[in-house]
């Protein structure tokens, strides 16, 4: 987890690097990440000759504690980030869903989009948000998909639960993600100022 950024401190997780925190439920466990399948458009991703296994990290993946219950079984939550070759647009997280929803439907993928992507605002970080469904080991998962970009990365947040019940408890922790402020842009000296002679 330090390793992609991130500490946990006070039921609180930060991470350094896409510089954000996000809540996360007591007792919780963090899962390794080096082997992590990842949610909902990971197959679409493939098809993308842009998106390169280089270029997408984990960031984290944490899971209820239930050692009773298989892992498609318990609730989870994963963060994905994406290096993108530009810059993205304004545009680009709901691009991002689309594409993925379209290679999905001609790829014949076990997931299922529900509707098209929504526009929402979380503490004045812009996200696109669709809901899935994706079937693993047998078992069929409700996904909430928040996505978001941050300087020239895409961010995916992933809430994840067996059933939609257990997915709208989920909610209150993509509520509580917050990024710190975009640096202003340094602007390049006026040329009255770089002629205006320093006073002593």
């Amino acid at each position: 987890m330090a390793a992609n950024g991130g500490s946990i401190l006070n039921g609180v997780y930060s991470n350094s690097i896409y510089e954000f925190s996000m809540q996360i439920p007591p007792g919780w466990a963090v899962l390794p990440t080096p082997a992590a399948r990842i949610a909902g458009s990971e197959g679409a991703d493939a098809q993308r000759p842009e998106v390169q296994k280089e270029l997408k990290q984990v960031i984290l993946i944490m899971s209820e504690n239930a050692p009773l219950k298989r892992s498609v079984e318990r609730k989870q939550v994963q963060i994905i980030a994406m290096k993108l070759p530009t810059t993205p647009g304004p545009t680009a997280a709901e691009g991002y869903i689309t594409y993925s929803q379209r290679m999905a439907k001609e790829k014949g993928l076990p997931v299922e989009f529900k509707g098209s992507p929504e526009k929402k605002t979380i503490h004045e970080q812009p996200f696109s948000m669709i809901q899935l469904e994706e079937t693993t080991d047998g078992t069929r998962q409700h996904i909430s998909q928040y996505v978001t970009t941050r300087g020239q990365d895409l961010l995916q947040f992933l809430l994840i639960s067996p059933d939609e019940e257990g997915l709208k408890t989920l909610e209150p922790l993509i509520h509580s993600v917050q990024f710190k402020a975009a640096k202003p842009a340094k602007k390049p000296p006026t040329k009255e100022a770089a002629t205006k002679p320093k006073s002593n």
